[in-house]
């Protein structure tokens, strides 16, 4: 966040997983606003609204939004980053590799020639009771994203191999970033919540986390 930080963005698109509902297609906030102890958010109601005309992939679903924390914890950060923006919550359900296509075009679309949008992807790592394996996992989950591989990831959180909660999302992320003309990925920081709370012990819950720009 604090390579954005003050950069003129107007539009920024927060997709994210949802942890509780299982629905298809990608559910987007239409208008009104977010909000946080900080103030509120308002939502780009014409981004939103040309999204959702654009392939009824789209839902135009306020309610599959509450109970979901996915996006929500983002947004204190941005608030204090970024000035004079609007949101466009994007809360992805199931899909396949396909639906990911369908949505990364659509946005691309969306976009168009603008230079003042910015996408995030939220999503945890490694969950699991081994701080060696998260890791492992976590460096191969991270190498397929700085290569932009959507396709390689989308397939290691199929077989298992990777973990990522958020994965469809970070994989539509990758196939748009490359749509835009974007090719490079770097990892700022990588950690977990073993290193975090000092309990390294085979056994203990364990939780990966990284950020990443391109």
């Amino acid at each position: 966040y604090d390579l954005i930080r003050d950069r003129p963005y107007r539009t920024v698109i927060v997709m994210g997983p949802h942890h509780s509902i299982n629905f298809n297609g990608a559910a987007v906030y239409p208008a009104g606003h977010f909000n946080t102890p900080l103030g509120n958010i308002e939502i780009d109601d014409r981004f939103a609204t040309r999204l959702i005309a654009a392939d009824p992939m789209f839902i135009p679903d306020p309610a599959i939004f509450e109970r979901e924390h996915s996006i929500e914890v983002q947004l204190p950060f941005l608030q204090k980053t970024l000035k004079d923006f609007r949101i466009v919550p994007i809360m992805m359900g199931r899909g396949d590799f396909v639906s990911c296509q369908k949505i990364a075009k659509a946005l691309r679309a969306a976009i168009g020639d603008r230079t003042d949008v910015l996408v995030i992807a939220s999503s945890d790592m490694y969950h699991g009771y081994d701080p060696e394996e998260c890791s492992r996992m976590d460096n191969a989950t991270l190498s397929y994203i700085k290569n932009m591989d959507g396709a390689g990831l989308y397939n290691g959180l199929q077989d298992g191999s990777l973990q990522l909660c958020g994965g469809l999302p970070v994989v539509t992320m990758l196939m748009l970033a490359k749509s835009l003309g974007h090719d490079k990925a770097f990892v700022c920081s990588q950690t977990n919540s073993a290193i975090v709370t000092g309990n390294q012990d085979k056994g203990a819950w364990t939780v990966g986390y990284s950020s990443v720009i391109i």
